[in-house]
């Protein structure tokens, strides 16, 4: 008899069906003593799809346990029905959640719409076998504490992340300040920068906050070319001037996603003065270049 992909009520009744002719009135209790990892899909608008393996994580309470079926925390669950003399003291099984397998994804992508995730399931043959679905409103759990939205997680399941057909900046507020997303995000700055190079930045950080945390701008700089590279659809890039007093999240001040490139140009008297300093000797200052364009 094997239990691979059978609950335990209906790995108890094939035993009792194998053994009937053998075994009279049968008292038979199937108990769980370990609990094996999770495997998990995530797909769609999120930044790492794949397959994830969630483990069951134990602790030990520290105080004795005189009876097991009263121990109860809605977001544990107690191995209650282990031989108490298994433990000394109350051990406490995290289960995997919805929300452990989104962290493991690193983000979402500006298009997620996370009012509408797809869980599809095995559906256990006493119940019809096949696949089951259910949809989840993570943003109910984020901005209400819904935790009805954070279901428990079982080995197979799969994850969808709908793409909307617009940004909604409301999703995006309620991810950057939760942790479903990592605290740090990296950006690459380049150009006419005091430090160019790839800066790790708050989750939230926005463009001005990105050029100020690599030292600024050099003089003579012109235009921020701003490209976000996707992995669906085209690229976005963007050529604007930089506004210092623009909102966060603006046009002219976008909140940065992980990867996202920034590269100051030079102006025109820049781009000059760095031509005429590969072609002639001695370097002509800014000064000399305004009055021979006068």
């Amino acid at each position: 008899v094997l239990a691979i992909d059978k609950t335990l009520e209906e790995f108890k009744k094939e035993i009792l069906e194998k053994y009937e002719e053998f075994v009279y009135e049968p008292d038979l209790e199937l108990v769980i003593t370990e609990y094996r990892p999770v495997t998990i899909f995530i797909g769609g608008e999120i930044n790492k799809p794949g397959l994830y393996t969630i483990r069951y994580e134990s602790k030990s309470t520290g105080k004795d346990v005189p009876n097991f079926q009263n121990s109860f925390n809605p977001n544990m669950v107690t191995n209650a029905n282990i031989d108490p003399s298994f433990f000394s003291q109350q051990t406490l099984i995290s289960i995997p959640k919805l929300f452990d397998a989104l962290q493991k994804g690193e983000g979402f992508t500006e298009y997620a719409d996370l009012s509408e995730i797809v869980v599809i399931r095995k559906n256990a043959k006493s119940n019809g076998g096949g696949k089951i679905s259910t949809n989840v409103n993570l943003i109910s759990l984020l901005k209400d504490g819904d935790q009805s939205q954070n279901i428990i997680l079982h080995d197979e399941d799969s994850i969808f992340i709908k793409k909307s057909a617009e940004i909604i900046p409301d999703q995006l507020n309620a991810i950057y300040r939760s942790n479903v997303t990592p605290d740090k995000i990296n950006v690459f700055v380049n150009g006419n920068i005091l430090r160019s190079g790839i800066i790790e930045l708050p989750k939230d950080a926005s463009l001005n906050e990105a050029i100020a945390a690599a030292g600024g701008k050099k003089i003579n700089s012109g235009k921020i070319e701003f490209i976000r590279l996707k992995r669906k659809q085209n690229s976005i890039k963007k050529s604007f001037s930089q506004r210092h007093l623009a909102a966060k999240g603006s046009k002219y001040n976008p909140t940065l996603l992980n990867g996202d490139i920034i590269n100051i140009k030079m102006n025109l008297l820049g781009k000059t003065t760095t031509t005429l300093k590969e072609i002639s000797n001695p370097i002509i200052s800014g000064y000399g270049l305004i009055k021979i364009f006068d």
